[in-house]
Protein backbone atom coordinates (compact mmCIF):
# COMPACT_ATOMS: atom_id res chain seq x y z
CA UNK A 1 0.00 0.00 0.00
CA UNK A 2 0.94 3.45 0.15
CA UNK A 3 1.95 4.10 3.44
CA UNK A 4 4.94 0.91 2.43
CA UNK A 5 5.81 2.46 -0.53
CA UNK A 6 6.55 6.02 1.59
CA UNK A 7 8.60 3.92 4.07
CA UNK A 8 10.82 2.36 1.34
CA UNK A 9 11.16 5.99 -0.46
CA UNK A 10 12.00 7.83 2.88
CA UNK A 11 14.49 4.63 3.73
CA UNK A 12 16.24 5.15 0.62
CA UNK A 13 16.99 8.53 1.51
CA UNK A 14 20.72 9.39 0.61
CA UNK A 15 22.01 10.87 3.86
CA UNK A 16 20.68 12.57 6.49
CA UNK A 17 22.31 14.81 9.32
CA UNK A 18 20.69 14.99 13.02
CA UNK A 19 20.40 18.67 14.27
CA UNK A 20 23.11 20.68 16.46
CA UNK A 21 21.43 20.40 19.68
CA UNK A 22 21.49 16.38 19.07
CA UNK A 23 24.79 16.27 17.92
CA UNK A 24 26.30 18.71 20.84
CA UNK A 25 24.47 15.84 23.78
CA UNK A 26 26.03 13.11 21.50
CA UNK A 27 29.36 14.62 22.11
CA UNK A 28 28.48 15.46 25.63
CA UNK A 29 30.80 13.86 28.69
CA UNK A 30 27.67 13.20 30.70
CA UNK A 31 26.32 11.26 28.19
CA UNK A 32 29.93 8.92 27.33
CA UNK A 33 30.01 8.25 31.26
CA UNK A 34 26.21 7.41 31.40
CA UNK A 35 27.34 4.66 28.65
CA UNK A 36 30.31 3.50 30.16
CA UNK A 37 28.32 2.81 33.31
CA UNK A 38 25.23 1.26 31.43
CA UNK A 39 27.53 -0.90 29.65
CA UNK A 40 26.11 -4.14 31.31
CA UNK A 41 23.19 -3.67 30.26
CA UNK A 42 23.15 -1.60 26.97
CA UNK A 43 23.33 -3.74 23.57
CA UNK A 44 23.55 -0.97 21.69
CA UNK A 45 22.87 2.67 21.41
CA UNK A 46 23.42 5.61 18.47
CA UNK A 47 21.26 8.00 16.23
CA UNK A 48 18.75 6.09 13.99
CA UNK A 49 16.39 8.28 11.71
CA UNK A 50 12.69 7.82 12.93
CA UNK A 51 9.92 7.55 9.59
CA UNK A 52 7.15 9.62 11.34
CA UNK A 53 4.68 11.42 9.17
CA UNK A 54 6.21 11.84 5.81
CA UNK A 55 10.00 13.03 7.66
CA UNK A 56 13.05 11.79 8.75
CA UNK A 57 13.39 12.59 12.52
CA UNK A 58 16.44 12.01 14.39
CA UNK A 59 16.17 9.66 17.47
CA UNK A 60 19.20 8.37 20.39
CA UNK A 61 17.85 4.58 20.38
CA UNK A 62 19.26 2.33 22.75
CA UNK A 63 19.03 -1.68 22.92
CA UNK A 64 18.57 -3.79 26.04
CA UNK A 65 18.61 -7.19 25.78
CA UNK A 66 14.68 -6.84 26.34
CA UNK A 67 13.57 -3.51 24.93
CA UNK A 68 14.90 -1.33 22.11
CA UNK A 69 14.29 3.11 23.22
CA UNK A 70 13.79 5.86 21.46
CA UNK A 71 14.47 9.24 23.21
CA UNK A 72 13.90 12.42 21.31
CA UNK A 73 17.04 13.63 22.37
CA UNK A 74 20.48 11.92 23.87
CA UNK A 75 20.56 12.71 27.37
CA UNK A 76 16.80 11.97 27.68
CA UNK A 77 17.60 8.45 28.66
CA UNK A 78 20.64 9.66 31.17
CA UNK A 79 17.88 11.77 32.92
CA UNK A 80 15.20 8.95 32.85
CA UNK A 81 12.77 10.82 30.99
CA UNK A 82 10.14 9.03 29.04
CA UNK A 83 11.12 7.16 25.79
CA UNK A 84 9.26 8.40 23.04
CA UNK A 85 8.53 4.95 22.16
CA UNK A 86 9.38 1.47 23.96
CA UNK A 87 8.98 -2.04 21.37
CA UNK A 88 9.87 -4.84 23.70
CA UNK A 89 11.93 -7.45 21.79
CA UNK A 90 8.98 -10.43 22.83
CA UNK A 91 6.93 -8.65 20.24
CA UNK A 92 9.64 -8.92 17.24
CA UNK A 93 8.11 -10.87 14.67
CA UNK A 94 11.48 -10.26 12.17
CA UNK A 95 13.65 -7.87 11.04
CA UNK A 96 14.38 -6.58 7.52
CA UNK A 97 17.46 -4.20 5.72
CA UNK A 98 16.53 -2.16 2.61
CA UNK A 99 19.20 0.25 2.13
CA UNK A 100 20.30 2.12 5.30
CA UNK A 101 17.15 1.46 6.27
CA UNK A 102 16.10 -0.86 9.36
CA UNK A 103 12.76 -2.41 9.64
CA UNK A 104 11.41 -4.05 12.94
CA UNK A 105 7.78 -5.61 11.99
CA UNK A 106 6.31 -6.35 15.33
CA UNK A 107 2.39 -7.90 16.52
CA UNK A 108 0.61 -4.44 15.98
CA UNK A 109 3.19 -2.50 13.16
CA UNK A 110 6.08 -2.41 11.35
CA UNK A 111 8.76 0.42 12.49
CA UNK A 112 10.98 2.33 10.14
CA UNK A 113 14.47 3.19 11.05
CA UNK A 114 17.25 4.80 8.53
CA UNK A 115 21.39 4.47 10.20
CA UNK A 116 23.48 7.43 8.81
CA UNK A 117 25.36 4.76 6.67
CA UNK A 118 26.02 1.27 5.79
CA UNK A 119 28.36 -0.18 8.91
CA UNK A 120 25.86 1.63 11.39
CA UNK A 121 22.90 -0.11 9.84
CA UNK A 122 25.73 -3.57 9.88
CA UNK A 123 26.26 -2.65 13.86
CA UNK A 124 22.71 -2.10 14.08
CA UNK A 125 21.84 -5.78 12.49
CA UNK A 126 24.11 -6.96 14.24
CA UNK A 127 22.72 -6.69 17.73
CA UNK A 128 19.29 -6.89 16.60
CA UNK A 129 19.32 -9.87 14.66
CA UNK A 130 20.42 -11.98 17.52
CA UNK A 131 17.38 -10.89 19.76
CA UNK A 132 14.97 -12.13 17.03
CA UNK A 133 16.47 -15.37 16.30
CA UNK A 134 17.29 -16.18 19.83
CA UNK A 135 13.33 -14.92 20.28
CA UNK A 136 12.22 -17.27 17.67
CA UNK A 137 14.09 -20.61 18.97
CA UNK A 138 12.66 -20.27 21.99
CA UNK A 139 9.48 -20.35 20.59
CA UNK A 140 9.64 -23.41 18.37
CA UNK A 141 7.71 -26.41 20.13
CA UNK A 142 9.46 -29.34 18.99
CA UNK A 143 11.42 -32.63 19.73
CA UNK A 144 13.41 -32.20 16.87
CA UNK A 145 17.04 -29.97 17.92
CA UNK A 146 16.89 -26.55 16.58
CA UNK A 147 19.88 -25.74 14.43
CA UNK A 148 20.51 -21.79 14.05
CA UNK A 149 23.14 -21.96 11.29
CA UNK A 150 26.29 -21.98 13.45
CA UNK A 151 28.70 -19.72 14.67
CA UNK A 152 27.30 -16.33 14.74
CA UNK A 153 28.87 -14.08 11.86
CA UNK A 154 29.33 -10.47 11.73
CA UNK A 155 26.61 -8.81 9.37
CA UNK A 156 27.41 -7.82 6.27
CA UNK A 157 24.69 -6.17 4.00
CA UNK A 158 24.96 -7.50 0.30
CA UNK A 159 25.29 -4.67 -2.39
CA UNK A 160 21.40 -5.54 -3.39
CA UNK A 161 20.32 -5.15 0.23
CA UNK A 162 22.08 -1.79 0.18
CA UNK A 163 20.03 -0.66 -2.46
CA UNK A 164 22.73 -1.20 -5.55
CA UNK A 165 20.81 -3.43 -7.54
CA UNK A 166 17.53 -2.65 -8.84
CA UNK A 167 14.51 -4.28 -6.98
CA UNK A 168 16.30 -4.59 -3.58
CA UNK A 169 14.22 -6.98 -1.71
CA UNK A 170 14.57 -8.10 2.22
CA UNK A 171 13.96 -10.78 4.02
CA UNK A 172 11.48 -11.14 6.55
CA UNK A 173 12.58 -12.48 9.80
CA UNK A 174 15.68 -14.51 10.49
CA UNK A 175 15.41 -17.13 7.79
CA UNK A 176 18.67 -19.67 7.17
CA UNK A 177 20.48 -18.76 3.72
CA UNK A 178 18.82 -20.37 0.67
CA UNK A 179 21.06 -23.06 -0.98
CA UNK A 180 22.57 -22.44 -4.50
CA UNK A 181 20.83 -23.47 -7.31
CA UNK A 182 20.58 -27.02 -7.77
CA UNK A 183 21.74 -27.63 -4.38
CA UNK A 184 19.64 -29.85 -2.45
CA UNK A 185 17.00 -30.64 -5.25
CA UNK A 186 16.37 -33.81 -6.85
CA UNK A 187 17.26 -34.06 -10.39
CA UNK A 188 14.86 -34.91 -13.28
Amino acid sequence: GRPASRRRELLGAQRWEPPGEFVQELSSSLLSEWVSGNCGALLHHGTLGVAAHGSLVARYCVLLKDRFKAYALPLDALHRRRPQFVISISDLNGVDHLNNGILLHTTSRTWSFQARSPAELGTWMQHLLPLVATRQASEVVSEQPVALGGAARPYQPTPRAMGKAPGAVTSRGVAAPRAPRGVGRASA
